[in-house]
């Protein structure tokens, strides 16, 4: 029989010691964390945290921040294609 350990809040030192695999899967743990009603928190950071009054602003912010990322991360991508066919290589 597996019991199941329940809890409310994740409480983090910051947000790099939760995640520091950039801004769009840290975002995703929260968005995870939110959809199963764990609410989150940072220690040192007081305006991360999801009980707080600016919740939906700081989702909203990490959203557009997570946004730029994967767009800057496609953008990098694309001029090395480039500049590997320039160089006459192939990109794998």
């Amino acid at each position: 029989m597996r019991v199941a350990r329940k809890f409310d809040l994740v409480l983090f030192w910051s947000l790099d010691r939760l995640s520091r695999e950039g801004v769009s899967a840290t975002l995703a743990h929260l968005e995870r964390l939110m959809a199963a009603g764990v609410n989150w928190r940072s220690y040192t950071e007081e305006y991360l945290d999801s009980t707080g009054l600016f919740k939906d602003a700081v989702i909203a912010i990490l959203a557009v921040i997570a946004k730029q990322e994967r767009v800057r991360r496609s953008e990098r991508a694309l001029a090395a294609i480039a500049r590997l066919r320039r160089q006459g290589r192939r990109s794998t």
